[in-house]
């Protein structure tokens, strides 16, 4: 009984120290340092404990206090993560409305992750805040883990930091210069419905991207292939093409899996050829109609390898709202008889092969 008692003692004291690890890394278990120089920091951390229990995570804490400015934080990171063997350094930063800075670097990857978790005046906001600042490490760890990515690149700072009177930069302008572009294509097929083709319009759609930070802006054209509407009188042969210039946002990403939504503008062309079946029908002359066409979009995307060129599917849904869709009929002296009124709001979906480069 005795020895339970002072085992449990000496646990606990170890436990207490700066830099014992709370967790004792197993195999290829993750090691983390979470930085802990307040009191709040090291609330902060038994959540994190709490949160990450199910994982193969090993927790190291750093006592340390916090250096001044984004730069010379993440060259601390690196330098913690080479002198703890660890994979990934998360520290804090509070602002006096009580909102968290979050930061998990991954220093061997020069990848950085910042989320801002804003404090709301509701009661036990700081605490709602708190656990959400520990899903955030949570989430981080779960899709390294994973072998996902965290973050953006960030260039490795140089060992001399900020000079004398040099404001330190900020975390969001050190990651606003150091987002990279990365360059985006993707190929694959395409179904708009009209409301009167049998299997909607189907064709072979591609876009060209290039993407910095969360935005993405983009180019696509879609080339359909002839659908055959038939009254008995008539054939028509109806095929859309599309060309529109895409902006786009991705607000999620977690490992392998991106989301983006954005909205896209551009022309769609109708082309339209008709065969007559009957003598008294006399066929119009092949034509295209050009109209204006904008709309929202969502995309969701697995890539089958998460770093530098990754190759993987994409799915799309959208809705296109086309501004002067066209309607087919039959001129009968001076007047028009509409056969066919094509939707002016037409929702489309897409599968492709994408290729992105970091």
């Amino acid at each position: 009984m005795r020895m339970a008692v002072l085992a449990g003692f000496l646990i606990g004291w170890l436990a207490s120290l700066p830099g014992v690890p709370f967790a004792v890394a197993q195999g290829n278990s993750l090691v983390a340092v979470v930085r802990v120089p307040t009191e709040s920091d090291r609330d902060l951390f038994a959540r994190i404990q709490g949160q990450t229990s199910d994982l193969d995570v090993a927790l190291l804490t750093d006592h340390g206090p916090l250096e001044a400015g984004f730069r010379a934080q993440v060259l601390s990171a690196q330098r913690l993560a080479g002198s703890r063997a660890a994979r990934v350094v998360a520290w804090f930063q509070r602002d006096e409305s009580g909102g968290i800075v979050v930061y998990v670097a991954e220093p061997g990857a020069s990848r950085v992750l910042v989320r801002e978790l804003r404090a709301s005046r509701e009661a036990f906001s700081s605490s709602a805040t708190a656990e959400a600042a520990a899903l955030v490490v949570r989430s981080a760890l779960r899709a390294l883990a994973a072998g996902g990515e965290i973050g953006i690149t960030v260039p490795a700072p140089p060992a001399a930091e900020e000079t004398a009177g040099e404001k330190p930069r900020s975390a969001a302008a050190e990651l606003r210069k150091a987002a990279p572009i990365a360059w985006q294509s993707m190929v694959g097929w395409q179904v708009a419905l009209d409301g009167h083709s049998a299997l909607g319009q189907n064709g072979l759609v591609a876009r060209l991207g290039v993407a910095r930070g969360h935005l993405e802006g983009s180019l696509s054209a879609t080339a359909a292939f002839p659908s055959s509407l038939d009254d008995g009188r008539t054939q028509v042969n109806l095929s859309r093409h599309n060309v529109a210039f895409g902006l786009a946002y991705r607000p999620w990403a977690f490992g392998n899996l991106r989301v983006s939504i954005g909205a896209s503008v551009g022309a769609a062309g109708y082309s339209r050829s008709t065969l007559a079946l009957e003598p008294s029908v006399r066929a119009a002359p092949s034509r295209t109609t050009v109209s204006l066409l904008v709309g929202p979009e969502a995309r969701i995307a697995w890539a089958f390898h998460p770093r530098g060129a990754s190759v993987g599917i994409e799915a799309t849904l959208a809705v296109d709202v086309v501004v002067g869709a066209p309607q087919l009929g039959y001129q009968v002296g001076d007047e028009f008889v509409t056969r066919y009124r094509l939707w002016p709001v037409t929702p489309r979906a897409g599968l492709g092969l994408v290729v992105r480069t970091d």
